[in-house]
């Protein structure tokens, strides 16, 4: 017997093999990474679905702006947010991601409707007494801006 027939292989087999269990790798690690991702939002849904509702902004020194924010979450965790003027009107929105590595803790980008002016929000939750803290920082063109405002949870 000749060294040649004795590495004889089955190509089809062969390729075969390697098609189907690629396959079967690929749809494994897809079934993994749909479970870990949905158990993941599940508990970013139960930490922080509370935060979802109205709220009345003010500024640091304790005087109201005038205008209120509502919450909405969503169904990937995140949460909409509405900035609405003293007459119910929209003046800004964004989406809110609350950080599942620091706890309370969140980032969102702010876009006002009017304008075309745009920025991020830090946000910090407070879970003793519900209030948002939120840092914001304009990035839209213009001279920097950054202001602050607390949310409290309308009763």
């Amino acid at each position: 017997m000749n060294i040649i027939s004795a590495l004889h292989l089955d190509w089809a087999n062969l390729i075969a093999g390697f098609v189907l269990g690629s396959l079967a790798a690929y749809g494994a690690h897809a079934y993994y990474d749909r479970i870990h991702t949905a158990g993941r939002l599940s508990l970013i849904r139960k930490k922080y679905g509370n935060l979802a509702g109205a709220y009345s902004n003010y500024r640091p020194d304790g005087s109201q702006t005038g205008g209120s924010v509502e919450l909405t979450q969503r169904p990937d965790g995140s949460f909409y947010v509405a900035g609405l003027n003293a007459d119910r009107t929209l003046d800004w929105e964004s989406v809110l991601w609350m950080d599942e590595k620091f706890e309370n803790t969140g980032i969102a980008r702010y876009m006002h409707k009017p304008g075309h002016q745009h920025g991020v929000q830090f946000i910090r939750y407070v879970p003793e007494t519900g209030e948002l803290h939120v840092k914001a920082t304009r990035e839209s063109p213009g001279p920097p801006l950054e202001f602050h405002h607390i949310w409290r949870p309308r009763k």
